[in-house]
């Protein structure tokens, strides 16, 4: 949002110049002067006097939030009040204390408050992790009240209907220390009522570094993740939390570092006894966090995986080229539950170049298996500390090149590596008349050996006679030796009584012709080609 120095109501808001009219939008600029009141400090925190205003919303719609000020800091105005001074939140409870400034509260005919607008100080409501907070020095900030469906220009986690009070700091970024570290900041949103700050900076933790980002904190944890990408195979419900972060974020999962970059979100307290404010100590011991965007994770997430595969053992040194797999249009859920994490993740893979060697440095079997060059990769798995439920998938469309043999290709091919073996499966798409596509599937060995099986059902009219006829098909390699058989059988039924006839199977794989072959009982031997 923040882009120059002019001032906020004409840069940011020009369609409430008409609304406010221009004498009002006039005399919310820094150091104007609002009227008859007795000079003073009005930067200067203020008690509330004994006599106080209180403005509330009153037409339907109009903004939820209501503000009370000490009875000779306030007068009427052409279409609302002045304010110079201090204006505490009416939050029903204890006033909470809101800024100090000079501001201008556009109201109804019956002095029900519309809008408030003006020049205070850059703060946050003393609550949660900013109680005793206290500032570098006196930051200034432009100020709008409105309902997050006007406000919000960049999607945030705003709700449409709910009032937010906008804070754009004035040629600066404002510094806010605290007992659990440092917020700076050059624009925020307030909503008092949870208390939720969202504010466009850096975030300085303990055991947390965020910077240029946007970052929410929500004190009751209302603000909702949602899961931009899903599979049956991943349960990664929607639920609500208390950070939220835009940008890059960095985290560790059971000892292998994670990336994400994009809209994060974190539940500080899942159980009924957590504590939100032990994450910013932290200290917490119990939280999930979904994050939607790109993902970079280490590569050692395979490696923890293969650990006891027998080829990944025998090898000295791992080469790869990049350490991280990168993930774009990507999800992910991480749980941390009494000890025990589960992190489920999926994303795509735009560059499959070489990707099955990338995941498996050094394994044989992948100078025969690869990707399809020309497309994208599906990448989702589950990781934590329980290493029987672990698991990395890469799906996408895979091609086998066997000497001797022309290239075999498949889609929606799915290579899956978990702590005891690494399986493949994928529909083989047939070159051959008569024999049908198939979905092939198979171990893959540690010494290169595998055997991609399938079996499939076509009717073939022998010559006048339609028969149901399965076909097996077995892609392999053993001892280094390829080799691609094709067989068949035919069923002949006849009042219930069915027979089975093999079929020979003729394939010539060098001009991609088969020949079938039966003897059909009563018919005699046919062959069609």
């Amino acid at each position: 949002m923040k882009k120059n120095n002019i001032p906020y109501l004409i840069k940011k808001w020009p369609f409430k110049i008409f609304i406010l009219g221009i004498m009002a939008a006039i005399s919310f600029l820094p150091g104007c002067d609002l009227g008859d009141f007795e000079p003073f400090n009005f930067f200067e925190r203020e008690a509330l006097a004994d006599s106080t205003v209180s403005l509330k919303p009153g037409d339907a719609g109009a903004c939820g939030i209501s503000y009370l000020v000490s009875g000779d800091r306030i007068e009427e105005a052409e279409g609302g009040f002045r304010i110079k001074g201090s204006i505490y939140f009416d939050l029903g409870g204890d006033p909470l204390y809101f800024t100090n400034g000079e501001f201008f509260a556009t109201a109804n005919d019956e002095g029900s408050l519309l809008t408030l607008s003006g020049y205070g100080l850059a703060r946050f409501p003393d609550i949660g992790i900013f109680e005793n907070g206290v500032m570098e020095k006196d930051f200034g900030a432009n100020y709008q009240m409105n309902k997050g469906n006007i406000l919000n220009e960049e999607e945030l986690p705003l709700e449409e209907d709910v009032c937010y009070i906008y804070g754009e700091v004035d040629n600066d970024i404002a510094l806010l220390k605290t007992e659990e570290g440092i917020f700076e900041f050059s624009e925020f949103f307030l909503d008092p009522t949870d208390p939720f700050v969202l504010y466009n900076g850096n975030l300085s933790l303990r055991k947390t570094i965020i910077e240029n980002s946007w970052i929410g904190i929500s004190y009751t944890g209302q603000i909702e993740f949602i899961p931009e990408q899903g599979i049956p195979d991943l349960p990664i419900e929607i639920f609500k939390g208390h950070i939220f972060t835009r940008g890059e974020l960095p985290f560790v999962v059971n000892n292998i570092s994670v990336i994400s970059n994009g809209d994060n979100i974190i539940n500080a307290a899942p159980g009924i006894n957590d504590d939100p404010l032990l994450f910013f100590d932290g200290l917490t011991e119990n939280l999930e966090q979904g994050t939607n965007g790109n993902l970079f994770i280490s590569y050692k997430l395979i490696d923890t995986l293969l650990t006891e595969h027998d080829f990944f053992q025998s090898q000295d040194t791992l080469i790869r080229s990049v350490e991280a797999i990168s993930l774009t249009n990507s999800t992910s859920y991480w749980e941390i539950n009494d000890n025990i994490e589960t992190y489920y993740f999926l994303g795509t893979q735009n560059d499959t170049t070489d990707f099955y060697k990338e995941a498996l440095p050094g394994h044989p079997a992948f100078d025969y298996l690869s990707l399809q060059e020309q497309g994208q990769a599906f990448v989702y798995g589950v990781y934590g500390n329980n290493i029987n439920t672990m698991l990395y998938n890469i799906v996408g469309n895979a091609q086998l090149t066997l000497e001797d043999f022309s290239d075999i290709f498949y889609t929606d091919a799915i290579l899956t590596i978990d702590a005891e073996k690494i399986s493949f499966s994928g529909i083989y798409e047939t070159v051959f008349k008569y024999i049908p596509s198939m979905e092939l599937q198979g171990i893959i060995l540690g010494n290169g050996d595998f055997n991609f099986s399938g079996q499939a059902i076509a009717a073939i009219n022998y010559d006048g006679t339609t028969l149901p006829t399965t076909y097996y098909i077995s892609q392999k390699m053993i001892n280094g030796v390829p080799d691609f058989t094709i067989s068949a059988e035919a069923e002949q039924c006849n009042g219930g009584n069915c027979v089975q006839i093999p079929v020979e199977v003729k394939v010539n794989h060098a001009n991609l012709t088969v020949e079938l072959c039966i003897d059909i009982p009563g018919e005699g031997n046919v062959c069609i080609n």
